[in-house]
């Protein structure tokens, strides 16, 4: 006799009362392995997977905002004013005006000028560098030496912005 006339036989044999309690028992077994066996493993699943989403649409975003502000850098960039006339007599004028006596500026091409600020306080040179920025001129190579007086030497290459004058 197989395993399952065994078992259908010992079902028969039992009580009426017996067979419904082990129905029973059979559907509460089944319902707890369902719940234990499908139910809570898909929602953990499920509950990780939003988890995942949230921080996605998180991440999206602040890679949306960064583009964003990207964008408008390289719209404020490209609307800088023009630097008027010859780069290198600018540059020249307004290291002199900024107190560089001893700049040396040379120019290197349409558009292009190089700069040796022999000694400068670095909070000076670094400032007026910077500020070049708003003036449509861009630093394209920058070395800064330490002198022995507590003041550096700076070489820059600089360059007209985009679509400024003198290019």
């Amino acid at each position: 006799m197989s395993a399952v006339g065994q078992l259908s036989g010992w079902f028969r044999a039992l009580s009426a009362r017996e067979r419904v309690l082990i129905a029973v028992m059979l559907a509460l077994l089944a319902v707890v392995i369902g719940w234990l066996g499908i139910a809570r493993p898909l929602a953990a699943g499920l509950a990780r997977a939003e988890a995942r989403h949230a921080e996605a649409v998180l991440l999206a975003g602040r890679v949306e905002a960064r583009a964003a502000a990207l964008a408008r850098l390289d719209r404020a960039a490209r609307a800088r004013p023009a630097v008027p006339g010859d780069l290198a007599t600018r540059i020249g004028a307004a290291a002199e005006a900024a107190g560089f006596a001893g700049a040396a500026v040379t120019p290197q091409g349409a558009g292009r000028a190089a700069l040796i600020i022999p000694a400068a306080r670095p909070a000076a040179a670094f400032a007026w560098i910077a500020a070049l920025d708003g003036e449509g001129v861009v630093v394209e190579r920058l070395a800064v030496r330490a002198n022995a007086d507590q003041t550096v030497q700076v070489e820059a290459g600089l360059i007209a912005a985009p679509g400024a004058a003198g290019r």
